[in-house]
């Protein structure tokens, strides 16, 4: 078990950065944290059983800035190297930066300056996130803008983050609920909102100050399992904090019911769709036929008449988008997408409030101490 490294200073910002077979990307993440404008900060580098160079090249990037620190560990999954970073951090705030995500040089002091805004209370600060491809241009939006305050409910209809490395998280918060549960090997990160949504309180900063990178292959691309372990992270949710309204777990039951009913059809698995379909009828018939034919269907149908498009020339080809690093954050707030489910969202969000206040009646152990997160 790895003892709690002794605490550093009250602003000290920890990057943990999970790492697994990551050669190829993970001296630009890291790199990326050192560019930051924040400089009090440690870089934990968690090289969870590589079988090609990414320790070593973390270890030569060490070698040169003492801020860095590797972990070597045997191969336990994406949650058991955040812990494990987690254990071994002296910062009184984290970031977990996924080894082929990149951060805008001003993301950690924009988070920390919000973070001091909202005050103790503040759980997480989170940021708006731009796609990038492997060359690191931008190529899409991911996440919503605005989410602060008591957030649970909202969180369990819409993923206003959208990825696990856009997070300032407060490490006392982080410890509140016992860390990243290694038992939820997909939608770990999502499951981690959830809970700390329950206990504390939110802060966004609107700039897109994280590049999030979606390798061909990778986990993050595997969007049927994605679906799967969230519906089974809202089942474990419904369990730990049983005063969460019902009809909140039916709707975002129903909401991934949906999503992997169109899911199912685009793999040709039409009997699969149908069984989806009624499930989330059963649950909440309004959420469901939303879901499908508004949401998904609408997705699906703007993504075809694009490419339909493009293809008879009556639309050009998009441009390659500016390098992410280069790019100005806020350049793109005034056209971003907004949440769906917008009506559902303003009922939960006049709830929030009261259900933040209510009692937790949490099913286990709350008070996790740093050392039992290794």
């Amino acid at each position: 078990m790895t003892k709690a490294a002794p605490d550093g200073g009250r602003d000290l910002v920890s990057v943990i950065v999970p790492a697994y077979n990551a050669a190829l990307t993970i001296q630009e993440t890291i790199a990326s944290a050192q560019a930051q404008t924040w400089r009090d900060l440690e870089i934990v580098v968690v090289d969870d059983g590589s079988t090609d160079d990414t320790a070593a090249i973390a270890e030569r990037m060490a070698a040169d800035d003492p801020r860095i620190r590797v972990l070597r560990k045997s191969n336990g999954g994406v949650s058991s190297a955040r812990n494990a970073g987690a254990a071994a951090c002296r910062g009184a705030f984290v970031t977990p930066v996924d080894a082929d995500d990149v951060l805008h040089p001003t993301r950690i002091a924009r988070q920390m300056a919000r973070m001091a805004e909202l005050g103790p209370r503040c759980g997480v600060v989170y940021t708006l996130a731009a796609t990038i491809d492997m060359a690191g241009r931008i190529t899409g939006t991911k996440g919503f803008p605005g989410f602060e305050g008591a957030v649970y409910l909202r969180g369990l209809a819409v993923n206003f983050v959208g990825n696990g490395s856009a997070l300032l998280i407060r490490r006392e918060a982080l410890l509140d609920v016992g860390g990243y549960d290694e038992a939820q090997r997909n939608c770990d990160d999502w499951l981690l909102q959830s809970l700390i949504a329950r206990r504390w309180r939110w802060g966004a900063v609107n700039e897109a100050l994280t590049g999030y990178r979606s390798v061909p292959g990778s986990k993050k691309s595997n969007h049927l399992k994605m679906r799967l372990a969230q519906l089974q992270a809202v089942r474990r949710l419904a369990e730990r904090y049983p005063e969460t309204p019902a009809d909140v777990i039916a709707a975002a039951e129903a909401m991934g019911r949906g999503q992997l009913c169109v899911l199912r059809l685009r793999l040709i698995e039409p009997l699969a769709a149908i069984a989806e379909f009624a499930r989330a009828v059963a649950l909440s018939p309004r959420v469901a036929l939303e879901t499908v034919f508004v949401v998904e269907f609408g997705r699906l149908g703007a993504t075809a008449l694009d490419r339909g498009l493009r293809a008879l020339r009556l639309r050009r080809e998009p441009e390659p988008g500016p390098p992410f690093l280069a790019a100005d954050p806020r350049a793109a707030l005034a056209t971003w997408p907004r949440p769906p489910f917008a009506r559902l969202l303003r009922r939960f969000e006049a709830r929030e409030e009261a259900v933040f206040l209510t009692p937790s009646r949490a099913a286990g152990v709350e008070d996790v101490r740093l050392d039992s997160l290794a």
